[in-house]
């Protein structure tokens, strides 16, 4: 497998994996992507096959699937001002996607599964998938500007 389109690959995600693949045996001067490969690279015979590649890859997707969590965990947590565990109307109302999303944001009953008037964190992450592929509504963008 060529390295070339692999270490290009590794350079748009160097951030991650400088936390995620760092190791305490490693060079200071060395490149993230150069670390990656030597981590992936489990018969360690300077190239990397397709099933490196792709447990490699599925790693890194798991890790980064966590780090996401963990800080919508800690939105969720600052968004709960009345710390019940859930984000209510008000709440809500003032989240940033929310607002971003103006007029068009959907109430917050369309996301409240469990139907007991506020967000539990499993319907925190619906919703912020869900609008946060959204584009800002025009007078939430000018707004900001």
């Amino acid at each position: 497998m060529n390295r070339l389109p692999m270490l290009a690959a590794f350079l748009v995600l160097a951030p991650a994996l400088a936390v995620a693949q760092a190791s305490p045996a490693a060079a200071p001067q060395e490149l993230p992507a150069d670390a990656m490969f030597r981590a992936w690279d489990s018969n360690k015979d300077g190239a990397l096959s397709k099933e490196e590649f792709r447990a490699g890859w599925a790693g890194l997707r798991q890790r980064a699937a966590a780090d996401a969590e963990a800080r919508l965990r800690v939105q969720f947590d600052r968004a709960d001002a009345n710390d019940d565990q859930g984000i209510d109307a008000n709440e809500y109302k003032s989240l940033l996607l929310v607002r971003r999303a103006g007029d068009a944001a959907p109430p917050l009953s369309r996301f409240d599964a469990s139907k007991d008037g506020k967000l539990q964190f499993p319907e925190y992450l619906v919703m912020v998938q869900e609008l946060a592929q959204r584009p800002a509504a025009p007078a939430a963008t000018e707004g900001s500007r």
